[in-house]
């Protein structure tokens, strides 16, 4: 496995197995909760890992053989959990993170062709990082925007009808959070369909 950017391990995992990472070039990556342990060697070897993101759930990582180069690189996690004191008892460096919550959801809008509508999320975090993405069939899949600020702006077309919009948060250990969908509905223009005629 040769990786440069971000990985995320797959929800539903309890144990980060023996050997599972060792000798791949992985540098950053992200624990998902539902772990609980951290196996022997499981990350050995690795020579290129700057980050890793340890969640509150692990109680438990192997203490002598975990990690192969402890000095180069940086636990994320939640101030005061078994992730900070495992850092600290290691000599790794420890950076703390807050749980990425959203407190404001964006909201469904109907608009008029030509208006401008802006769709809005407030989260709090750490370090925070922003991606709007958008959905043309009823959500089913979702493309990345230009848009990666709390607030999204657009002027609305008449093929926008229907649209989903939602943005995913992100905070400096790499670990990200979805918002709920906002649908745009767009007003039907009015038309005239029939033209008085001479009498």
């Amino acid at each position: 496995m040769k990786c440069s950017d971000i990985v995320t391990i797959g929800s539903g995992l309890k144990t980060i197995p023996t050997g599972t990472f060792r000798g791949t070039f992985v540098n950053n990556i992200v624990i998902p909760d539902t772990v609980t342990k951290i196996d022997d060697y499981a990350f050995a070897e690795c020579v290129n890992l700057k980050k890793i993101t340890i969640p509150e759930s692990v109680t438990s990582i192997s203490e002598t053989s975990a990690f192969s180069y402890p000095k180069k690189m940086t636990i994320y996690g939640i101030e005061d959990s078994y992730a900070e004191t495992y850092a600290e008892a290691h000599g790794i460096q420890f950076s703390a993170v807050s749980p990425i919550s959203i407190t404001l959801q964006p909201q469904n809008k109907t608009a008029d062709v030509g208006d401008i509508v802006s769709f809005e999320i407030k989260a709090a975090g750490t370090d925070l990082t922003y991606q709007w993405q958008y959905s043309t069939d009823g959500g089913n899949t979702w493309k990345n925007s230009a848009a990666k600020t709390a607030t999204y702006r657009l002027q609305v077309q008449k093929a926008y009808d229907g649209y989903m919009y939602r943005c995913v948060v992100t905070d400096k250990s790499g670990k990200s959070l979805t918002s709920a969908a906002a649908t745009l509905t767009v007003n039907a223009s009015l038309a005239i369909t029939s033209q008085p005629e001479s009498k």
